[in-house]
């Protein structure tokens, strides 16, 4: 979905929408995360990616994953997030998370346990060494997990890869 919508906000009647199955609202405008989107229990594919060049951004999402039981892959980039709420490791479905270009300093507790998850694109994120590091060291899945852009070396990116032996860590532009 390359798409974009500069919205600020989305209608009331939206969480009429029960039987959407995929969402991508990318290049919006929120300062919030629309809640009506918890009311589309069959969605299996939301992407909610801010505008690359706005300074609006999300900074936080609702502790309502719960509500998307049926959600295979998320992708919210450009949005400013630190942190994820803990229902989103409530999604037990979930295989693909994109979480690129946000303002993570290590890797989300609520994304480490998911043993389904097998593409996990993290770019663009001010890692910082320490937190990330362990934050690594919890990381219960495998699969291909992206790194591209985030400050580290070499030599962290390897200590990486040599931790989560059984994913594939991919990372360009490292830095010595």
């Amino acid at each position: 979905f390359d798409c974009n919508n500069p919205l600020t906000t989305l209608p009331a009647s939206f969480a009429q929408l029960k039987n959407l199955k995929q969402l991508g609202l990318n290049g919006n405008l929120f300062t919030a995360f629309p809640k009506e989107i918890f009311s589309l229990g069959k969605l299996n594919f939301l992407s909610l990616s801010g505008h690359y060049k706005s300074e609006t951004k999300l900074n936080d999402l609702p502790d309502l994953f719960e509500q998307l039981p049926e959600l295979k892959q998320i992708g919210i980039e450009n949005a400013g997030l630190t942190t994820l709420p803990k229902s989103i490791a409530t999604l037990k479905n979930l295989e693909k998370a994109n979480f690129s270009f946000n303002q993570f300093t290590s890797f989300p507790a609520a994304l480490q346990n998911n043993p389904k998850l097998v593409y996990v694109p993290f770019t663009n994120n001010p890692l910082q060494w320490e937190p990330f590091l362990a934050s690594v060291k919890k990381i219960k899945w495998s699969g291909l997990f992206f790194l591209n852009d985030t400050g580290l070396t070499k030599k962290q990116y390897e200590q990486v890869q040599q931790i989560l032996s059984k994913t594939d860590v991919y990372y360009d532009e490292m830095n010595d």
